[in-house]
């Protein structure tokens, strides 16, 4: 649910700068494709991937700093685009 709040908040000011969905649009493609085809678990919808990490069952707790760090990355990188 965090993971969630925090990509609408990115979404929610991206689409405040721009004036449109476009951004927003984007930037919510990027988090899937990372999700399910750059890096993805071994416990679903991992066909596609890349990269697969084994969960064993576990949460993916560990993995949140590193999500967190891709979306601000991509969040960072439209803004950017945006502001020229």
């Amino acid at each position: 649910m965090i993971w969630a709040t925090a990509l609408g908040l990115v979404c929610a000011d991206l689409t405040a700068r721009s004036g449109t969905l476009g951004p927003a649009l984007a930037v919510h493609f990027i988090n899937n494709i990372g999700a399910l085809i750059i890096l993805a678990a071994d416990d679903w919808l991992y066909g596609a991937a890349l990269f697969v990490w084994p969960t064993y069952g576990e949460p993916w707790v560990p993995w949140i700093p590193f999500e967190a760090l891709f979306l601000f990355t991509v969040w960072l990188a439209a803004r950017l685009a945006l502001r020229r």
